[in-house]
């Protein structure tokens, strides 16, 4: 698996992720991870759960869609996919973390101060609720 800690070039992490099979948590990308149609003006890239995971070429924003309502955007993940990786680097080291253990994923307060750091990598508050869907919190 590629390191996601640094970003040098977010196309070719993106390529890498895409050719291949991600996960991290809710979160799955990669070619046969697409099970719901997107519409025009979007290019699909993952599911998180059910729902598809795609950017939007207009903006190049990267926005969840809802896999019931063709086209209807359910939330905003990041202001780019350059954004988003560096936002979903985050959550991927918390949870690949050597150091966490039972009690570590019970610490609510843990899992807001990452949620709301991959926030603010994202873009800021406009794109809060997806991270914040990772823990549920």
């Amino acid at each position: 698996m590629k390191e996601l800690t640094t970003i040098e070039d977010s196309g070719e992490l993106l390529a890498s992720i895409l050719n291949g099979s991600f996960e991290v948590g809710m979160l799955e990308m990669g070619k046969e991870k697409n099970s719901f149609p997107v519409p025009d003006g979007f290019t699909a890239i993952g599911e998180f759960e059910c729902d598809p995971v795609a950017i939007k070429k207009e903006t190049n924003e990267v926005v969840v869609l809802d896999h019931e309502v063709l086209g209807r955007v359910m939330t905003k993940a990041a202001s780019s996919i350059k954004e988003f990786i560096e936002a979903l680097s985050l959550i991927y080291d918390y949870f690949e973390s050597d150091d966490l253990d039972d009690e570590d994923e019970e610490d609510e307060e843990e899992m807001k101060r990452v949620a709301e750091a991959a926030s603010l990598k994202a873009g800021g508050k406009d794109y809060q609720s997806l991270w914040h869907m990772f823990f549920g919190v």
